[in-house]
């Protein structure tokens, strides 16, 4: 009989004590303790320390933002990469960045918030499409890249980075047709054809009276004719290609029998 009693003695002794454990471990948390989250759900939950990362403060951002404008290109890169990863948190940063006097952040932002593109609303394009107008070739370039990515229907964007095609840089004009190839940009097919596809001897035979070229004050500018290289002449097939889903290279001839067959089927609903 005395050893019975000391059992239950021991029994309620230890009952107890883990209730007393559990009520413990509740207060430090200050929520349900792993041990009852397990009993509860039959999965151990984890407990959070509530530590904000610092990663996405103004003055990390304006920091990694500052070395765009340094000589290591590797430093440079790891910004880009980093401010990309921040994403959205870091869009109003590279905005008001756009307008700095160094022409290495205007080009690494233009090439961050095409990165970061993704995201709906993000951003306003307004302010990538001003720097189509930069001075520095390397800018024009990389609004290019951002426009393309982040995508538009608006006729006065695809206008400006029309007008490119025109451009006396041709890496310029390359990135141009890149961009217009993204946003699918049929206004521009003519123009591809007419003034980046053909060739000088192209160019002199008689005109097709079937054809309609596209009018000067479009912004193609004139026919380039035979300083116009192979690589440049690709990116402009590549644009036909995307924007056409008809896939005739760098054969101008082809491409000027395919327009005057299908020209019709393109209608100014283009922002549709």
């Amino acid at each position: 009989m005395r050893s019975l009693l000391v059992l239950l003695v021991l029994g309620a002794a230890s009952a107890a004590f883990s209730a007393g454990c559990s009520s413990e471990e509740e207060k430090d948390s200050g929520s349900a303790s792993p041990r009852a989250s397990f009993k509860k759900s039959g999965k151990l939950q984890p407990i959070y320390s509530g530590f904000k990362s610092e990663s996405t403060s103004s003055t990390h951002i304006n920091g990694l933002i500052k070395k765009f404008d340094g000589e290591n290109d590797s430093l440079r890169n790891e910004a880009l990469n980093e401010v990309v990863d921040i994403g959205k948190p870091a869009v109003q940063y590279l905005e008001s960045a756009l307008k700095a006097p160094s022409p290495k952040i205007r080009e690494f932002c233009c090439l961050a918030l095409g990165r970061i593109s993704k995201m709906p609303g993000a951003f306003m394009l307004d302010k990538v499409v001003a720097l189509c107008d930069d001075p520095e070739v390397s800018v024009v370039r990389a609004a290019c890249f951002a426009i393309g990515n982040i995508g538009t229907k608006d006729q006065a964007v695809a206008k400006k980075v029309f007008s490119l095609l025109s451009s006396p840089d041709p890496t310029v004009r390359s990135f141009a047709a890149e961009c217009l190839r993204k946003i699918k940009y049929w206004p521009a097919i003519p123009a591809l054809i007419f003034n980046h596809l053909q060739t000088k001897d192209d160019a002199e035979e008689a005109p097709d009276k079937g054809a309609k070229k596209p009018e000067p004050a479009a912004g193609a500018g004139k026919a380039i004719g035979a300083e116009y290289t192979d690589p440049l002449r690709a990116y402009a097939a590549d644009a036909l290609a995307h924007i056409t889903h008809v896939d005739y290279g760098i054969d101008f001839q082809m491409w000027k029998k395919w327009w005057i067959y299908n020209q019709d089927f393109y209608t100014s609903d283009w922002e549709r």
